[in-house]
C-alpha cells in the first residue's frame, strides 16, 4: 500500500512592516518613457548608506540589503515607521 505524502507550501518572510509602507522608503525613480516602470523591490532606505566623497550626495542602500542584515533593519524591520497618517 502506498501513502501519498502531501507537502505543505508556505510563503516565507511574511512581514507586517513592508518597506514600501515605511516613511524611510525611497521609490526608485525613472525617466518616463525611456525607462521601464520601477519595481518596489529596487527601492532604497533613507536610514542606511554613505556619502559620495566627490559630490557629497548621499548614496542610499537598497531595502532588500537592509532587510536581510540584522545589523540594519533586519527581517523584523527594527526601524520601521509607518508613513500612513
Amino acid at each position: 500500500m502506498y501513502h501519498i505524502v502531501r507537502k505543505s507550501l508556505f510563503i516565507k518572510n511574511k512581514i507586517n512592516n513592508p518597506c514600501i509602507k515605511c516613511i524611510n522608503f525611497i521609490q526608485e525613480e525613472y525617466n518616463y518613457p525611456y525607462d521601464p516602470v520601477p519595481e518596489a523591490k529596487y527601492g532604497k532606505c533613507k536610514l542606511f548608506g554613505k556619502y559620495d566623497i566627490v559630490s557629497g550626495d548621499p548614496i542610499y542602500e537598497h531595502t532588500s540589503i537592509c532587510r536581510n542584515d540584522d545589523n540594519k533593519c533586519g527581517i523584523i524591520g527594527k526601524f520601521f515607521k509607518s508613513n500612513s497618517k
